[in-house]
């Protein structure tokens, strides 16, 4: 691999000047290759023997260090097309797995070595890295719909620990890796405000900006030792688990850690507003620059799980069970809507609940691999004659193999169109009754929409006109958009 390995490890690791070489090529190269070599690397200090504590730190940083421009890169090309990206997730989401773990290592060496363990700039600058890493692999984890590996929790939780106990948990360092300041609490309220803020109900993109804002907010999340008022999650830092609502006070252990991100579900939302009025802050910074709409929305979602109170259902939903057949876009749905019983086409899932406005569902992730946020899809429950259609509003593969699904339904009573236009012909789907003079929801492939050619279709018989009116949302296989009925002249 473009001669890295050529060198036994133990000469590079002892040699400097071979060091620099390698990183050398690390930096020219492809980033899946580069990141693969670097996972490599971190691999190889943890196995290497008779290297001091202070030199193995110091490796992990600059293999840290090093990937980071790749890592970008790779983020970018992920969350621009998730589709196909399997292997360039892998690649991501094992360096960070595989960070994490080396710096957790490192970090039982540094604290049983008195020498160090006393230089509390090393520590935060060690415990700090250690939680950044178990954010990273969280984040990547949650890009693919889980499963999330709870060990991280644990991971983290005891790096926090460790620096609280010698008062190095709010001391700031600054890493090379980094621009900003940072802090091992900084690190550890970061990770869990990602968790509080829902990121199974959202696409790659707005994961990705979610955690950036949990950079932007970081100052305006709180955590402490007792329930105090604003209080709205718990954990335990000894434990693997994540975060939960606060219901009730659990059992006190010098784990326990109590979060609030209210001051920052404020925030949150006084920007929304801003935002939709016209106005941008300038101190907001991201990789990719998302569009006002775009963040507008992820931060009224980003308010609404941070805040005091959690979100509420619109309707009440009840436990219920049963087979759920399941159809995925538009074109299976047009198989489905048209009584077609092609099992090529239908997927088979158990539903858990269901209200007015949605179902719940457990889903082999064998069948589910298509399964992303903002999917379209039909459904049929065991015993019902008619398809519903919705679209996939969270989704978390779990590790049973089994996935859970949260799917708001949009209409029960769809019906398959085919539709064309100046530009292009295709199908899609009439959510409502398509009467003239109204105005009605269809689904139609993406990209589909265009706000300056009407679309024609052929309904009871008659040839109508469909006038878009605007588009509600671009989801992940289709547009979903308001179009006005009228009698073709």
């Amino acid at each position: 691999m473009f001669g890295v390995f050529s060198s036994s490890p133990a000469s590079v690791l002892g040699n400097p000047a071979e060091l620099r070489r390698v990183l050398a090529e690390i930096a020219a190269a492809q980033p899946d290759l580069a990141i693969n070599e670097l996972t490599g690397w971190v691999e190889s200090v943890s196995e290497a023997a008779n290297i001091d504590i202070a030199h193995h730190v110091n490796l992990l940083y600059q293999f840290d260090s090093s990937a980071q421009p790749h890592l970008r890169k790779l983020d970018s090309a992920y969350v621009a097309q998730p589709d196909g990206k399997d292997v360039v997730w892998r690649t991501g989401r094992d360096f960070w797995s595989i960070l994490s773990s080396a710096y957790e290592f490192a970090l039982d060496r540094y604290m049983s070595d008195p020498a160090q363990a006393s230089v509390l700039s090393g520590l935060s600058r060690l415990a700090s890295r250690t939680v950044r890493a178990c954010r990273q692999r969280f984040k990547w984890d949650v890009y693919h719909n889980g499963p999330v590996d709870a060990g991280l929790w644990q991971v983290a939780g005891q790096a926090y620990l460790l620096a609280q106990a010698s008062g190095a948990e709010v001391r700031e360092v600054v890493n090379a890796a980094d621009e900003a300041a940072t802090s091992v609490e900084r690190e550890y309220l970061r990770l869990i405000a990602l968790h509080v803020a829902a990121p199974e109900g959202l696409v790659p993109a707005g994961v990705r900006l979610a955690e950036q804002l949990t950079s932007y907010f970081a100052a305006r999340f709180s955590m402490a030792s007792a329930v105090e008022r604003g209080t709205t999650h718990w954990l335990d830092a000894n434990q693997p688990a994540p975060p939960l609502r606060l219901v009730r006070a659990p059992l006190t252990t010098d784990g326990i850690r109590y979060f609030s991100g209210i001051a920052a579900a404020d925030a949150a939302l006084a920007m929304a507003r801003k935002l939709e009025a016209g106005e941008r802050p300038d101190s907001l910074h991201f990789d990719e620059e998302p569009s006002p709409e775009q963040l507008g929305r992820l931060l009224r979602h980003l308010s609404i799980n941070w805040a005091l109170d959690p979100p509420t259902r619109q309707y009440r939903r009840h436990t219920l069970g049963g087979a759920l057949a399941v159809a995925n876009g538009i074109k299976h749905l047009h198989h489905v809507l048209r009584g077609a019983r092609d099992e090529a086409v239908i997927y088979r899932w158990e539903m858990s609940d269901a209200s007015l406005g949605g179902i719940g569902a457990t889903a082999p992730t064998a069948s589910a691999e298509w399964v992303r946020v903002g999917s379209l899809v039909g459904m049929q429950p065991s015993g019902g004659d008619n398809w519903l259609v919705g679209v996939v509003r969270r989704y978390m593969r779990g590790r049973d193999a089994r996935g859970t699904v949260g799917i708001e339904t949009l209409s029960t009573t769809a019906r398959p169109l085919e539709v064309f236009s100046e530009r292009n012909s295709g199908e899609a789907v009439a959510l409502d009754d398509p009467i003239t003079g109204a105005v009605v929801r269809l689904a139609i492939n993406g990209t589909g929409y265009s706000a300056e050619y009407p679309l024609h279709a052929s309904i009871n018989g008659r040839h109508v006109r469909l006038d878009p009116v605007e588009l509600i949302e671009r989801g992940a296989n289709f547009d979903l958009a308001r179009f006005r009925v009228s009698d073709f002249r």
